[in-house]
Protein backbone atom coordinates (compact mmCIF):
# COMPACT_ATOMS: atom_id res chain seq x y z
CA UNK A 1 0.00 0.00 0.00
CA UNK A 2 1.54 3.33 -1.14
CA UNK A 3 2.04 5.90 1.61
CA UNK A 4 0.74 8.91 -0.33
CA UNK A 5 -2.50 7.51 -1.73
CA UNK A 6 -6.08 8.05 -0.51
CA UNK A 7 -7.31 5.51 2.03
CA UNK A 8 -10.45 3.72 0.89
CA UNK A 9 -11.12 0.76 3.17
CA UNK A 10 -11.90 1.04 6.91
CA UNK A 11 -8.76 -0.94 7.77
CA UNK A 12 -6.56 1.44 5.78
CA UNK A 13 -8.13 4.50 7.39
CA UNK A 14 -7.88 3.12 10.93
CA UNK A 15 -4.26 2.04 10.45
CA UNK A 16 -3.20 5.42 9.07
CA UNK A 17 -5.04 7.31 11.83
CA UNK A 18 -3.54 5.06 14.53
CA UNK A 19 0.01 5.56 13.25
CA UNK A 20 -0.49 9.34 13.12
CA UNK A 21 -1.95 9.33 16.64
CA UNK A 22 1.07 7.35 17.90
CA UNK A 23 3.39 9.92 16.32
CA UNK A 24 1.61 12.79 18.06
CA UNK A 25 1.69 10.86 21.35
CA UNK A 26 5.48 10.58 21.08
CA UNK A 27 5.66 14.29 20.20
CA UNK A 28 3.70 15.05 23.39
CA UNK A 29 6.36 13.32 25.46
CA UNK A 30 9.12 15.19 23.63
CA UNK A 31 7.46 18.56 24.24
CA UNK A 32 6.85 17.75 27.91
CA UNK A 33 10.46 16.84 28.69
CA UNK A 34 12.46 18.69 25.98
CA UNK A 35 10.74 22.08 25.44
CA UNK A 36 13.16 23.53 22.84
CA UNK A 37 13.26 20.27 20.89
CA UNK A 38 9.48 20.15 21.05
CA UNK A 39 9.25 23.68 19.68
CA UNK A 40 11.31 22.65 16.64
CA UNK A 41 9.43 19.37 16.32
CA UNK A 42 6.10 21.20 16.10
CA UNK A 43 7.24 22.82 12.86
CA UNK A 44 6.86 19.49 11.08
CA UNK A 45 3.81 18.11 12.91
CA UNK A 46 1.13 19.72 10.68
CA UNK A 47 2.62 17.77 7.79
CA UNK A 48 1.38 14.51 9.31
CA UNK A 49 -2.06 15.71 10.37
CA UNK A 50 -2.56 17.42 6.98
CA UNK A 51 -1.65 14.18 5.19
CA UNK A 52 -4.18 12.35 7.35
CA UNK A 53 -6.86 14.96 6.65
CA UNK A 54 -6.18 14.84 2.91
CA UNK A 55 -5.88 11.08 2.48
CA UNK A 56 -8.40 9.64 4.95
CA UNK A 57 -12.17 9.74 5.05
CA UNK A 58 -13.89 12.43 7.09
CA UNK A 59 -15.23 10.31 9.95
CA UNK A 60 -11.78 8.85 10.65
CA UNK A 61 -10.21 12.32 10.57
CA UNK A 62 -12.80 13.50 13.09
CA UNK A 63 -12.18 10.48 15.34
CA UNK A 64 -8.44 11.14 15.18
CA UNK A 65 -8.93 14.80 16.14
CA UNK A 66 -11.05 13.92 19.18
CA UNK A 67 -8.70 11.14 20.31
CA UNK A 68 -5.59 13.32 19.94
CA UNK A 69 -7.21 16.21 21.82
CA UNK A 70 -7.85 13.91 24.80
CA UNK A 71 -4.75 11.70 24.75
CA UNK A 72 -1.94 14.15 23.92
CA UNK A 73 -2.34 16.35 27.05
CA UNK A 74 -2.64 13.20 29.19
CA UNK A 75 0.52 11.64 27.73
CA UNK A 76 2.41 14.92 28.06
CA UNK A 77 0.91 15.70 31.47
CA UNK A 78 4.34 16.58 32.89
CA UNK A 79 4.06 19.82 30.88
CA UNK A 80 0.54 19.73 29.49
CA UNK A 81 0.53 23.52 29.08
CA UNK A 82 3.18 23.26 26.36
CA UNK A 83 1.23 20.43 24.72
CA UNK A 84 -1.87 22.63 24.55
CA UNK A 85 0.12 25.70 23.52
CA UNK A 86 2.32 24.13 20.82
CA UNK A 87 1.15 20.67 19.79
CA UNK A 88 -2.64 20.90 19.59
CA UNK A 89 -2.71 24.08 17.46
CA UNK A 90 -0.17 22.45 15.12
CA UNK A 91 -2.38 19.35 14.92
CA UNK A 92 -5.53 21.35 14.13
CA UNK A 93 -3.62 23.51 11.64
CA UNK A 94 -2.66 20.43 9.65
CA UNK A 95 -6.21 19.10 9.68
CA UNK A 96 -7.54 22.42 8.40
CA UNK A 97 -4.87 22.64 5.71
CA UNK A 98 -5.50 19.13 4.43
CA UNK A 99 -9.25 19.74 4.30
CA UNK A 100 -8.75 23.04 2.48
CA UNK A 101 -6.64 21.30 -0.16
CA UNK A 102 -9.35 18.68 -0.57
CA UNK A 103 -11.81 21.49 -1.28
CA UNK A 104 -9.44 22.85 -4.00
CA UNK A 105 -9.41 26.34 -2.46
CA UNK A 106 -5.89 26.95 -3.72
CA UNK A 107 -2.54 27.37 -2.02
CA UNK A 108 -2.78 31.06 -1.15
CA UNK A 109 -6.17 30.93 0.60
CA UNK A 110 -5.61 27.53 2.23
CA UNK A 111 -2.16 28.36 3.63
CA UNK A 112 -3.32 31.76 4.87
CA UNK A 113 -6.50 30.49 6.56
CA UNK A 114 -4.67 27.54 8.13
CA UNK A 115 -1.92 29.78 9.56
CA UNK A 116 -4.48 32.36 10.71
CA UNK A 117 -6.65 29.79 12.48
CA UNK A 118 -3.63 28.22 14.16
CA UNK A 119 -2.54 31.68 15.35
CA UNK A 120 -5.99 32.21 16.85
CA UNK A 121 -5.78 28.79 18.53
CA UNK A 122 -2.40 29.75 19.99
CA UNK A 123 -3.97 32.83 21.53
CA UNK A 124 -6.90 30.80 22.80
CA UNK A 125 -4.47 28.44 24.52
CA UNK A 126 -2.75 31.48 26.04
CA UNK A 127 -5.99 32.61 27.65
CA UNK A 128 -6.81 29.08 28.88
CA UNK A 129 -3.41 28.58 30.50
CA UNK A 130 -3.36 32.06 32.01
CA UNK A 131 -6.92 31.63 33.31
CA UNK A 132 -6.14 28.30 35.01
CA UNK A 133 -2.60 28.86 36.28
CA UNK A 134 -2.02 32.60 35.90
CA UNK A 135 0.98 31.70 33.73
CA UNK A 136 1.88 33.95 30.79
CA UNK A 137 3.29 31.60 28.15
CA UNK A 138 4.70 34.47 26.08
CA UNK A 139 6.76 35.69 29.03
CA UNK A 140 7.82 32.10 29.78
CA UNK A 141 8.89 31.63 26.18
CA UNK A 142 10.79 34.93 26.31
CA UNK A 143 12.62 33.76 29.43
CA UNK A 144 13.44 30.45 27.75
CA UNK A 145 14.97 32.31 24.78
CA UNK A 146 16.47 35.13 26.93
CA UNK A 147 14.41 37.87 25.26
CA UNK A 148 13.21 41.22 26.58
CA UNK A 149 9.62 40.91 27.83
CA UNK A 150 8.33 44.10 26.23
CA UNK A 151 9.77 43.25 22.84
CA UNK A 152 8.50 39.69 23.12
CA UNK A 153 4.94 40.86 23.81
CA UNK A 154 5.15 43.38 20.96
CA UNK A 155 6.48 41.04 18.29
CA UNK A 156 4.78 37.83 19.44
CA UNK A 157 1.73 38.18 17.12
CA UNK A 158 4.02 38.45 14.09
CA UNK A 159 6.22 35.63 15.37
CA UNK A 160 3.19 33.42 16.02
CA UNK A 161 1.81 33.96 12.51
CA UNK A 162 5.24 33.46 10.89
CA UNK A 163 5.76 30.28 12.94
CA UNK A 164 2.35 28.94 11.90
CA UNK A 165 3.04 29.96 8.30
CA UNK A 166 6.26 27.96 8.39
CA UNK A 167 4.40 24.92 9.68
CA UNK A 168 1.80 25.13 6.92
CA UNK A 169 4.54 25.79 4.36
CA UNK A 170 6.16 22.44 5.13
CA UNK A 171 2.83 20.70 4.54
CA UNK A 172 2.36 22.61 1.30
CA UNK A 173 5.81 21.59 0.05
CA UNK A 174 4.90 17.98 0.77
CA UNK A 175 1.70 18.23 -1.25
CA UNK A 176 3.45 19.98 -4.15
CA UNK A 177 6.17 17.32 -4.19
CA UNK A 178 3.47 14.66 -4.50
CA UNK A 179 1.12 16.68 -6.72
CA UNK A 180 0.89 14.16 -9.54
CA UNK A 181 0.60 11.20 -7.18
CA UNK A 182 -2.19 12.88 -5.24
CA UNK A 183 -3.83 14.07 -8.50
CA UNK A 184 -3.93 17.73 -7.45
CA UNK A 185 -4.82 20.26 -10.17
CA UNK A 186 -1.94 22.52 -11.21
CA UNK A 187 -3.92 25.77 -11.18
CA UNK A 188 -6.32 25.38 -8.31
CA UNK A 189 -7.63 28.52 -6.62
CA UNK A 190 -6.86 30.94 -9.49
CA UNK A 191 -10.31 32.46 -9.12
CA UNK A 192 -9.28 33.78 -5.68
CA UNK A 193 -6.16 35.59 -6.95
CA UNK A 194 -7.59 39.12 -6.85
CA UNK A 195 -9.33 38.47 -3.51
CA UNK A 196 -6.00 37.37 -2.01
CA UNK A 197 -4.29 40.57 -3.16
CA UNK A 198 -7.15 42.78 -1.96
CA UNK A 199 -6.94 41.20 1.50
CA UNK A 200 -3.19 41.77 1.39
CA UNK A 201 -3.71 45.41 0.44
CA UNK A 202 -6.11 46.02 3.33
CA UNK A 203 -3.72 44.24 5.73
CA UNK A 204 -0.78 46.42 4.67
CA UNK A 205 -2.83 49.59 5.06
CA UNK A 206 -3.92 48.47 8.54
CA UNK A 207 -0.35 47.65 9.56
CA UNK A 208 0.70 51.12 8.45
CA UNK A 209 -2.07 52.91 10.35
CA UNK A 210 -2.53 50.77 13.50
CA UNK A 211 0.75 51.53 15.36
CA UNK A 212 -0.86 54.52 17.04
CA UNK A 213 -3.58 52.23 18.47
CA UNK A 214 -1.98 48.79 18.88
CA UNK A 215 1.58 47.99 17.83
CA UNK A 216 1.26 44.17 18.25
CA UNK A 217 -1.87 44.14 16.06
CA UNK A 218 -0.06 46.26 13.47
CA UNK A 219 2.75 43.71 13.27
CA UNK A 220 0.24 40.89 12.89
CA UNK A 221 -1.38 42.63 9.91
CA UNK A 222 2.10 43.27 8.51
CA UNK A 223 2.64 39.52 8.47
CA UNK A 224 -0.68 39.02 6.67
CA UNK A 225 0.10 41.70 4.10
CA UNK A 226 3.68 40.63 3.36
CA UNK A 227 2.65 37.03 2.77
CA UNK A 228 -0.39 37.79 0.60
CA UNK A 229 1.32 40.51 -1.43
CA UNK A 230 3.89 37.99 -2.71
CA UNK A 231 1.19 36.43 -4.88
CA UNK A 232 1.31 39.57 -7.03
CA UNK A 233 4.84 38.78 -8.25
CA UNK A 234 3.98 36.27 -11.02
CA UNK A 235 1.44 38.62 -12.63
CA UNK A 236 3.81 41.61 -12.46
CA UNK A 237 6.76 39.71 -13.92
CA UNK A 238 4.73 38.58 -16.94
CA UNK A 239 3.85 42.13 -18.07
CA UNK A 240 6.39 44.71 -19.32
CA UNK A 241 4.24 47.72 -18.41
CA UNK A 242 3.34 46.26 -15.05
CA UNK A 243 7.00 45.72 -14.13
CA UNK A 244 7.93 49.37 -14.63
CA UNK A 245 4.78 50.71 -12.99
CA UNK A 246 5.23 48.43 -9.99
CA UNK A 247 8.92 49.35 -9.65
CA UNK A 248 8.20 53.08 -9.93
CA UNK A 249 5.39 52.97 -7.37
CA UNK A 250 7.50 50.85 -4.98
CA UNK A 251 10.34 53.40 -5.11
CA UNK A 252 7.92 56.29 -4.60
CA UNK A 253 6.25 54.58 -1.63
CA UNK A 254 9.64 53.67 -0.16
CA UNK A 255 10.69 57.33 -0.24
CA UNK A 256 7.40 58.32 1.37
CA UNK A 257 7.84 55.73 4.12
CA UNK A 258 11.38 56.97 4.78
CA UNK A 259 9.97 60.44 5.39
CA UNK A 260 7.39 59.11 7.84
CA UNK A 261 9.84 56.88 9.73
CA UNK A 262 10.67 59.47 12.40
CA UNK A 263 7.03 60.07 13.34
CA UNK A 264 6.28 56.48 14.34
CA UNK A 265 6.29 55.33 18.01
CA UNK A 266 9.15 53.29 19.44
CA UNK A 267 9.24 49.62 18.33
CA UNK A 268 6.86 50.41 15.44
CA UNK A 269 9.21 52.19 13.03
CA UNK A 270 9.84 49.08 10.85
CA UNK A 271 6.11 49.09 10.01
CA UNK A 272 6.65 51.88 7.46
CA UNK A 273 8.17 49.17 5.25
CA UNK A 274 4.62 48.00 4.57
CA UNK A 275 4.04 50.83 2.10
CA UNK A 276 6.31 49.69 -0.79
CA UNK A 277 4.66 46.26 -0.79
CA UNK A 278 1.36 47.91 -1.73
CA UNK A 279 2.67 48.09 -5.30
CA UNK A 280 2.63 44.28 -5.44
CA UNK A 281 -1.03 44.13 -4.46
CA UNK A 282 -2.08 46.93 -6.83
CA UNK A 283 -0.24 45.88 -9.98
CA UNK A 284 -0.53 42.16 -9.24
CA UNK A 285 -4.29 42.23 -9.83
CA UNK A 286 -5.40 40.26 -12.86
CA UNK A 287 -7.79 41.34 -15.55
CA UNK A 288 -11.35 40.15 -15.00
CA UNK A 289 -12.48 38.07 -17.97
CA UNK A 290 -14.90 39.86 -20.24
CA UNK A 291 -13.71 43.35 -19.24
CA UNK A 292 -11.00 44.57 -21.62
CA UNK A 293 -8.16 46.49 -20.05
CA UNK A 294 -5.22 47.53 -22.22
CA UNK A 295 -2.93 48.08 -19.29
CA UNK A 296 -3.38 44.62 -17.89
CA UNK A 297 -3.62 42.51 -21.02
CA UNK A 298 -1.26 39.61 -21.59
CA UNK A 299 1.09 41.54 -23.82
CA UNK A 300 1.62 44.34 -21.27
Amino acid sequence: MAIFTPRKTPAENVAYAALTLALFALASLAIAYLPLFGLLLCLALPLFSSALSFLCQGKYVLAFGVAATILCPLIGIADWQSVIFFLLPALYCGLIFGYGMRLRLGTAITVFLSALLETLLLYLSLFIIKGIYGLDMVVSLADLLSLDHQKALTFFPLFAFAYCLGQVGISNIFLLANQSRLKLPTHQGDEFHNLVLLIGMVSLLLSFSLPFASIPAAYLFLGFGLYLSLYGFPTIIKGRVRRWLALGSAITLALASAGLYQYYPALSKPLVLALPFLSLTIFGLRKVEGKPNRLYNKSA
